[in-house]
């Protein structure tokens, strides 16, 4: 399963700075979200 879109982030957008932030962000959080918890 494919969930990317191609188009998403191009260097030619103006706003590409502030989307790969974004992503990057998003992505970080989902990380952390899959650490386990030692308590569990």
């Amino acid at each position: 399963m494919t969930v990317v879109d191609a188009n998403l982030l191009t260097r030619e957008d103006k706003h590409f700075m502030t989307k790969e932030q974004r992503v990057s962000f998003v992505f970080n959080l989902a990380m952390e979200c899959t650490v386990e918890s030692p308590n569990l």
